[in-house]
Parts: structure tokens; C-alpha cells; sequence
């Protein structure tokens, strides 16, 4: 990946003025990663329309199929689920013809990614394994890593804290393996907040500090945000909802510089709880409105629960009962049919508040 100090001007102008499909999918591939963890991914989008458009016209389908692969990328982290999947299967077709199996994991990831994000946790846990066996059998260390990760991230949803780390704990020692320190602080950080679930905060706080320096030297932009929101969930839970705060409001400022919607989601979830917890009702409403927005336009099934959670939790403090009732009935039907068993908890806990 090029480094971060390099002029992305003179990438993005050579990008431009490249007249040949190969020559702009070559320049594409050598910089996606950089525009990925820095967040500038829009600044390309309408370069990977070109580059797929210029691969239909080829002989070989290989530059078709890569150009899907790197817009699969950017239409998923861009909150456009269903155009990520269209494009990461059309990839995945042409990956299998040609024997290409590092891209089979790649799209088969964005695949797991965008079915999860829809709530469609079956399908996406199926992709994983998918993914895991033809990664295993090909000895490709870092889509094992990523793919375990995920499958990771679905396991805890459902409340198997157990396998989750199991998954986590082997992929980080994958990740370390090839120095893949960005996916290491993704790791490190997940591991932590398994961590604080157990109640070990010093566990879970060292384990995020050290992947925070791990995505500052890594550029690694998204995963900063989502440290940020993790440690914001800790200093609250810990007792510092001032510090809490902070965090959240910098992590939903980097989501915005990113272009995030889904992270945006997630910030203001977090950021509704804690301003709500100093007694600004109005303020925290407003917060998760604009969160419910976001979530409900990108489809995002798993933000949008932990949303409805939120806003019924406030609209029942502010004396909203029928609301509260609406947004947390929609809530439980997420979370029954993600089969997320945090989120059924929060919903039946906050249905029992409202009983007379």
C-alpha cells in the first residue's frame, strides 16, 4: 500500500488521465487500499464506474473481475448493500472460471459483510465458511484471518462469547503471523470488548489502546472510529461519561469525514445513550433520529435495532409509551429474526419497563 504522506493529487490526476482500461485499473489496485483506510473512497468511485465499464470491454475477463472486486469494496463501505453484493458475485463468478481463489475469499467476505448488515445472519454465516474453506485449503493466511473475524463478529451477536474468541484469538495470531498490523488492531480490539463484557476493563482497555496506535500507524481511518466508539463504551460503563462523550464525538466525526453511513449509525447510537444519560432528552432524541435515518436508508438491520432500542428507551422517559411500545415490538422483530441475542435481552428489558 502506498504510504499515507504521498500526494493522493497526483494519483487521482494520473487516474484521470488514463486512457486505457488497464492503465486505470493498474493505478486503481496500487492505490484502493490507501483511499480505503483513509476514507477518500468517493473521491474514486466514479473511476471504478469507468474501470468496470472499460473491463466489459476486454478479451480477458480479468480486468473485469477485479474492477468488480475493488467496487464491491467501495459501494459496501459506502452503505449500498445490495449494488456491493451484485458486484461482489459477478467478481466471485469470474474468480471461480478462472481459478482466482484470493479473490473468491474477497468476494465471498463482501458477500458475508453486506447479507449481515441486511440481517440476514444464516446467509452470511454460510458465506463465511464458504470462504474459510477455500481460504484453508489454499493456505491463504490473511483471508483466513478476515474471514474468521466475521465470522467472529456473528458469533458474538448471537451471545457465543466463547467461539467468538476462539475465532478472534486464532485469527489475531494469523494476522501476526504475516504483519498484518491494522487487521491485528481490528483484532485486538474485538478481543477487548469481549474483555469487557466479562467485566475485565483493564483487559479490555489495554487491549484497545494498544490497537488505537496500531490503526494510527496503519492509517487505518474506520477502524480508529470504531476503537474510538469501543473505548467510549468503556469510559462510560467505567464511570466517565464526560470521557464517554468525547469519544463518541470524534468517532462520529470521523465517520462523516469518512463518508460512512453505517459508522455514523453506530456513533450516534452510542452518542444518543451517553447524552441521554445527562439528561438531555431532547438533544438525545434528535441524535438517534438522524442515526435511524441513516440506518434505515442503507438498510443496515443491525445499527437500525440497536437505534430502535434507544429511541424507545427515550420515548418512554419522555412519557411516549405507545411510541416506546411501536419502536421496541419493531426492534425485537430485528433482533428475533437476526437471531442476536444482545439485542432480544435490551428489547425485552425495555418492554418490561413499560408493563403498568
Amino acid at each position: 500500500m502506498p504510504a499515507l504522506g504521498l500526494d493522493e493529487a497526483n494519483a487521482l490526476t494520473a487516474m484521470r488521465l488514463a486512457d486505457e482500461g488497464g492503465a486505470l485499473l493498474r493505478l486503481l489496485d496500487a492505490w484502493f487500499e490507501y483511499f480505503e483506510a483513509a476514507g477518500r473512497l468517493a473521491a474514486v468511485r466514479a473511476l471504478l464506474d469507468r474501470a468496470v465499464e472499460a473491463g466489459r470491454g476486454q478479451a480477458s475477463p480479468g480486468e473485469l473481475q477485479r474492477a468488480l472486486e475493488l467496487r464491491s469494496r467501495a459501494r459496501y463501505l459506502g452503505g449500498e448493500y445490495v449494488p456491493a453484493a451484485d458486484d461482489a458475485r459477478a467478481a466471485l463468478d469470474l474468480a471461480e472460471r478462472a481459478g482466482d481463489r484470493r479473490s473468491e475469499c474477497a468476494c465471498l467476505k463482501v458477500l458475508a459483510l453486506a447479507a449481515r448488515a441486511q440481517g440476514a445472519v444464516a446467509e452470511a454465516l454460510g458465506l463465511c465458511e464458504r470462504g474459510l474453506a477455500v481460504a484453508e485449503r489454499e493456505s491463504l493466511v490473511r483471508e483466513q484471518a478476515e474471514l474468521l473475524a466475521n465470522r467472529a463478529a456473528m458469533r458474538a451477536a448471537r451471545g457465543e462469547d466463547d467461539a467468538a474468541r476462539r475465532d478472534y484469538e486464532t485469527a489475531l495470531r494469523l494476522a501476526r503471523s504475516i504483519g498484518a498490523r491494522g487487521l491485528e488492531g481490528t483484532l485486538l480490539a474485538n478481543l477487548g470488548v469481549l474483555a469487557a463484557r466479562e467485566g475485565d476493563l483493564g483487559r479490555a482497555q489495554a487491549g484497545l489502546l494498544e490497537a488505537v496506535e496500531l490503526a494510527h500507524a496503519a492509517g487505518e481511518r474506520r477502524t480508529l472510529a470504531a476503537l474510538l466508539l469501543n473505548l467510549g463504551a468503556l469510559a462510560f460503563d467505567g464511570g466517565d461519561p464526560v470521557q464517554a462523550e468525547a469519544r463518541f464525538v470524534e468517532a462520529r466525526q470521523l465517520a462523516i469525514e469518512r463518508g460512512d453511513p453505517a459508522l455514523q449509525a453506530q456513533a450516534l447510537a452510542n452518542l444518543g445513550r451517553v447524552v441521554a444519560a445527562r439528561g438531555a432528552l431532547d438533544e438525545a432524541e434528535a441524535l438517534v433520529a438522524v442515526g435511524l435515518a441513516h440506518a434505515r436508508r442503507i438498510g443496515h438491520r443491525e445499527h437500525l435495532t440497536q437505534l430502535l432500542i434507544n429511541a424507545g428507551a427515550l420515548q418512554r422517559l419522555g412519557g411516549r409509551p405507545a411510541e416506546a411500545h411501536r419502536s421496541l415490538e419493531e426492534a425485537r422483530d430485528l433482533a428475533r429474526a437476526m437471531d442476536h441475542a444482545r439485542f432480544l435481552a435490551a428489547c425485552e428489558a425495555e418492554l418490561d419497563k413499560l408493563e403498568p
